[in-house]
């Protein structure tokens, strides 16, 4: 591949990952701003599992099309699709208090269990969040990715994938921090103005899409001989991915319920956080910039199985770090929990998911889209569901986070040790014969 694709991929997948960013920001503003005002806090368990539904859907119709219908026109026809259910649910939440809308009370206090059926007089609030986690899920993850998929060969992928995720990691946090403007007329009440900017974004995203892809899809046949027709580890890869997310959870519990011990005056308090907040920024900054570099050297000189084994290296030095220093009081808590956070976020996002995005390369073009969904559609989001139930059934149970800590000590244990049999299955399944030496000739 020479420079000026490169330059391309880059300049295109910036201006399309910004303008995706920039409609997920404001729905998820606009969206959250909506629940806070109408929507009791006791409601949001129920509404984050409900929430999952519409992803579950898309995820099976995606599985039955994705092999007769190709991801170009699964790509614009959801956008279209998703442009066209915000603004139907959007316009559902305008006129909730109609009574036309008041006949489907009945019917949906029969289907819905009684935990949910509280839900019932919020149904506009509910559909509109629905659609905009679905619209979120698959901006960045499905989209986004899927893109880049598409436009490299597995042996460009090597070079590029650690520099593009680092690079839609500064696109995220300067597209949040450009719409602040748009994100405080949200705040206002002003939903009409951010969700109609929303929709001009994804318009804009649409167009984009449909120029950089017939540009670049042209160029991105494989540099190889045929594809390996290999099994991939479904459940591992969103295990990985999973474990990692936990971990970071479970410390992040475990730091709060630290603190409230620690801290009982909220100035005290306000500024630890603050001084947290900037520590875990600059360190994830520096550790994405590392992996851009390093993981990309590690990936062209000594190979995906050896990169891997550093992220997962990297995991355990993040989870030791917490468990070694948290004890030591404040200043041990404050380096120990930004340490171990800045590494589990960096290493999940931009070693991790790069990684599982070069294996899927690996496969099958017809195929390499249903194991995409498959993971990050269907297996990554029931795990991550689950993993936050067990810790609301571990609060009810023993009635506070600070009760709970010797039981998430061991549950960071066992998500750590889930990392490690995770990475051993993809080392596994992973084709030796497409390593090091092959790419050395693709420099």
């Amino acid at each position: 591949m020479n420079n000026s694709k490169n330059i391309q991929i880059f300049i295109r997948t910036a201006i399309l990952s910004s303008l995706l960013f920039a409609t997920s920001s404001l729905l998820y503003i606009t969206t959250q701003t909506l629940i806070k005002v109408q929507l009791a806090p006791t409601l949001m368990p129920f509404l984050k599992i409900v929430s999952i539904f519409p992803v579950m859907i898309l995820a099976i119709v995606y599985l039955a099309f994705s092999r007769s219908v190709s991801f170009e026109k699964l790509f614009k026809r959801s956008l279209i699709y998703i442009g066209c259910a915000i603004a139907i649910s959007f316009t559902f939440v305008l006129l909730q208090n109609h009574f036309s809308f008041q006949m489907i009370n009945p019917l949906l206090e029969k289907i819905l269990p009684a935990a949910f059926k509280s839900l019932v007089s919020h149904k506009a609030i509910v559909l509109f969040e629905m659609i905009t986690v679905l619209a979120r899920f698959n901006l960045f993850s499905i989209f986004i990715w899927g893109f880049i998929n598409q436009i490299t060969s597995r042996f460009d992928a090597y070079k590029l994938y650690m520099p593009l995720a680092c690079i839609l990691g500064f696109v995220a946090t300067l597209t949040s921090s450009l719409l602040t403007p748009l994100m405080r007329l949200a705040k206002t009440g002003h939903f009409s103005v951010t969700v109609g900017i929303a929709l001009a974004f994804l318009v804009a995203a649409y167009v984009v899409f449909q120029r950089s892809f017939e540009i670049l899809s042209k160029e991105s046949e494989e540099q190889s001989a045929e594809l390996i027709n290999i099994r991939f580890p479904i459940l591992s890869s969103a295990y990985l991915l999973v474990g990692a997310i936990a971990a970071g959870s479970f410390t992040h519990i475990l730091f709060r319920s630290s603190l409230k011990t620690l801290f009982s005056n909220p100035t005290n308090y306000m500024h630890f956080i603050g001084k947290f907040s900037s520590i875990t920024g600059t360190l994830v900054m520096i550790l994405t910039l590392f992996w851009a570099i390093f993981g990309t050297w590690m990936l062209i000189n000594k190979g995906w199985k050896k990169t891997l084994n550093y992220g997962v290296i990297s995991i355990f030095v993040g989870g030791l770090a917490f468990l070694a220093l948290s004890n030591l009081g404040s200043t041990g808590l404050l380096i120990g929990q930004s340490i171990s956070r800045s590494i589990l976020v960096s290493t999940t996002s931009f070693l991790f998911f790069p990684l599982i995005q070069i294996f899927y390369l690996y496969l099958p073009k017809e195929v390499r889209f249903a194991k995409k969904v498959a993971v990050e559609m269907v297996a990554l989001p029931l795990i991550k569901v689950s993993s936050s139930f067990i810790i609301q059934l571990l609060v009810i149970a023993f009635g506070s986070l600070s009760a709970c800590r010797p039981y998430l000590m061991i549950l960071f244990a066992f998500f750590l040790g889930i990392i490690y049999l995770a990475s051993r299955s993809l080392r596994s399944h992973f084709p030796a014969s497409e390593q090091v030496g092959s790419l050395r000739g693709h420099r």
